[in-house]
């Protein structure tokens, strides 16, 4: 019982960092720019400081760089250690050069023993020198390509969410133009509601990019706190779930 109390004694003052390192490890506030792309994101966890939902950005083996945000079932501890395992099997294999497909099938397998978890995840990669965005989607949210000119483009989902089911993820492709901007997120802002009860949805969060100034004009570090606080006013129930949105810049004259 004395070995009992001490090692309880001795995990609670572990909690702090260990916590504090898988947090940082999930998070990344901003990413410095490099050769005509920009990218900021902002994840609000819905407990405490961790969080199911998670993303990241990586230099690929050829130069392309790569934007992913997963969101796990559930939040809080358990969903956060979910999320750190499934996003050191996704860098892992980006890191070998590995297409965004194949990075989705080694995601899935991670929930082969736990039936009841599964996650929704995305991944885009951005050639700095043409300005290809090539995209897996597996399950997730659409991102939004905005193009300099306001069209308006859905990154649909190529394939289904990672789960123990497992299943078949293809990428596809299109230029994305200087000056065009790529929003990604999770459902925990969309499905956020209002006190008539009204979900965001995508429609409003279209409607909030707008009512906070013409998004291309802005960049990813003004646009995304600028929706993030306009959605937060708007709801009722802000911590139901995690949030997170990022916002990618991409534009040749930098």
């Amino acid at each position: 019982e004395i070995d009992e109390a001490r090692m309880a004694r001795e995990g609670l003052a572990q909690d702090a960092p260990v916590v504090a390192a898988i947090r940082e490890e999930l998070t990344r506030e901003s990413v410095a720019s490099a050769d005509g792309i920009e990218i900021f994101g902002d994840l609000q966890p819905a407990e405490g400081v961790l969080a199911g939902d998670w993303w990241d950005s990586y230099e690929l083996p050829d130069g392309r760089i790569a934007v992913v945000v997963t969101d796990i079932s559930g939040h809080g501890p358990e969903a956060g250690i979910a999320g750190l395992r499934l996003k050191t099997a996704i860098s892992t294999v980006l890191a070998t050069g590995a297409s965004l497909e194949e990075a989705m099938a080694r995601g899935a397998e991670l929930f082969a023993e736990t039936y009841s978890r599964f996650a929704t995840c995305v991944g885009v990669s951005i050639d700095r020198a043409s300005g290809e965005v090539t995209w897996c989607n597996a399950g997730h949210l659409s991102p939004l390509l905005i193009t300099e000119e306001g069209a308006e483009v859905d990154l649909e989902p190529t394939g289904p969410l990672l789960s123990a089911i497992g299943g078949e993820w293809v990428s596809r492709s299109r230029s994305m133009g200087s000056g065009d901007m790529l929003l990604m997120w999770t459902d925990g802002l969309t499905e956020s509601r209002n006190e008539a009860g009204d979900q965001l949805e995508d429609s409003g969060l279209r409607r909030l990019l707008h009512q906070t100034g013409e998004p291309v004009a802005a960049v990813p570090s003004e646009i995304v706190p600028a929706v993030l606080a306009a959605a937060r006013n708007r709801a009722i129930d802000w911590r139901r779930d995690d949030v997170t949105l990022i916002s990618i810049k991409f534009n040749t004259s930098s």
